[in-house]
């Protein structure tokens, strides 16, 4: 999830690029900034590969036990209770709470500019990132 943040505010320090010039830019970036926003609710669908080796293993363990037996509801309470838990782990996470807003990010590049010289170096510095000879050079967009 951490890292679908980070290229969902790669792609708006690119598009910021690609728009700040056009004469609808503050449509075209409000869009882009829209767009490119986590949605917490799709967050929640995703299951962390520890709870979901347990789900695989109550999937086996219905093989051999009955569902409705006081044995297999025994060993899927927790992962039931884990689960609901899993659900609003946002809520009380300090690292997702503390994530820059896609306005607040957008609201950065403009305050770097397009004309900047070092400007993809400032956006991965941002974004904790480790700027090498790979990274995006200068103030160009990066074209696909």
């Amino acid at each position: 999830m951490f890292q679908i943040d980070i290229a969902l505010k790669l792609r708006i320090a690119n598009w910021f690029l690609f728009v700040a010039e056009e004469n609808d830019f503050e449509e075209k970036f409000k869009e882009v900034i829209k767009t490119c926003t986590l949605p917490i609710l799709t967050l929640t669908m995703f299951i962390p590969d520890d709870l979901m080796a347990k789900f695989k293993y109550l999937a086996e363990l219905s093989k051999t036990l009955p569902r409705d037996s006081s044995e297999f509801r025994k060993c899927e309470r927790p992962i039931m209770e884990e689960y609901a838990a899993h659900t609003e782990w946002f809520i009380n996470d300090k690292k997702f709470r503390s994530l820059e807003t896609s306005e607040s990010f957008g609201a950065y590049c403009r305050s770097i500019g397009v004309n900047d010289h070092i400007y993809w170096q400032k956006i991965y510095t941002r974004l904790s990132l480790e700027y090498t000879s790979s990274a995006p050079k200068g103030n160009d967009p990066v074209r696909i």
